[in-house]
């Protein structure tokens, strides 16, 4: 019988799910942190400064769909109407 104290787990022998290769490189993790304290975030943020809160994803995503979305939508709407002009030429007849 053997007890869980006589296994040695070794970094190279840990093997991750497929499913988890998105938020596991090598040795790094991706970690959420929801700090409840302003406490919480100074201590987090002082000893991982690239660390971001999920206040703060959210806060960027929104900014960044903003951004994005408003060069996207005229470039796509002018894309289509070119492409559909350009299959469809004799549709629009300017003869008055």
């Amino acid at each position: 019988m053997h007890n869980c104290v006589d296994f040695v787990v070794r970094d190279e022998q840990i093997k991750t799910a497929a499913y988890l290769e998105d938020i596991h490189y090598g040795k790094n993790w991706l970690h959420i942190w929801f700090p409840t304290t302003q406490g919480e975030i100074s201590t987090i943020r002082s000893q991982f400064p690239e660390a971001r809160s999920f206040a703060d994803i959210v806060k960027l995503f929104s900014s960044t769909l903003g951004s994005e979305l408003r060069w996207m939508v005229p470039a796509a709407l002018l894309l289509s109407c070119l492409f559909l002009f350009s299959c469809f030429p004799n549709v629009v007849n300017f003869d008055f």
